[in-house]
């Protein structure tokens, strides 16, 4: 039995499933079609888009370790480090997204390092300083390459999917702050806490919508085909 993975497919596939995805989510959480108690009592547990170890968790983790086998596919053809660098970073993305090893670390060395110092997430003082140079230096060598292949699609796919990650961040570190949605409530009359679940889900959302850009991205220069026997 034999896939194809090319660009085009997953793009559509991916996209849709993540867009389903949070409107699931969305309409669960805030009750929009019923009052199914059934739904409801299997919801949190696994489609809860804001949760860990559940169905979107699964999903967002594979996308980014996906793309990271990807790379190391196009590494062992063009033996370029920037590949297998670019295989090590998205498959590591891929494994904290489900196990969150930088919210767990970040809360640990928040705690003795700074003291209630930062009005956001711990994390993002430990972390996004790393993620920025290794994701910038990825972003360049991705973008020569590309350019190399004569892959113009491909350089604006992956802008939009870095572009997607720097959004999905800065919701994150908005959110962190505890912010001020006394307007939001009273304009559609929501709780803060639906409030701040939406948030949460459209950063969620926003950052699978990234992961499958710079997938898309990778699969126009190297589609997978898998043979299974």
């Amino acid at each position: 039995m034999k896939f194809n993975i090319s660009a085009k497919k997953t793009f559509f596939i991916f996209s849709i499933f993540a867009i389903l995805l949070f409107a699931l989510d969305i309409t669960l959480y805030l009750d929009i079609l019923s009052k199914n108690h059934y739904i409801k009592e299997y919801y949190d547990e696994y489609l809860n888009i804001t949760y860990e170890t559940n169905i979107p968790t699964l999903f967002s983790a594979l996308l980014s370790i996906l793309t990271g086998l990807t790379a190391f596919f196009i590494y062992y053809e063009k033996k370029q480090m920037g590949w297998f660098i670019s295989g090590i970073f998205f498959t590591y993305l891929g494994i904290d997204d489900g196990l969150q090893i930088h919210e767990y670390l970040g809360s640990f060395l928040g705690d003795i390092f700074l003291e209630d110092g930062f009005i956001s997430y711990y994390w993002q003082v430990f972390f996004d300083p790393i993620f920025i140079l290794i994701g910038l230096y990825i972003f360049l060598f991705l973008t020569n390459s590309f350019k190399q292949e004569h892959c113009y699609k491909c350089i604006i796919f992956l802008f939009l999917g870095f572009s997607f990650y720097a959004i999905a961040v800065g919701l994150d570190y908005y959110e962190g702050t505890d912010p001020d949605l006394r307007y939001f409530m009273h304009e559609y009359n929501l709780l803060y806490k639906q409030l701040i679940h939406i948030m949460r889900a459209i950063e969620e959302v926003i950052e699978m919508l990234g992961a499958t850009m710079i997938l898309s991205s990778l699969l126009h220069v190297h589609p997978l085909k898998i043979d299974i026997k």
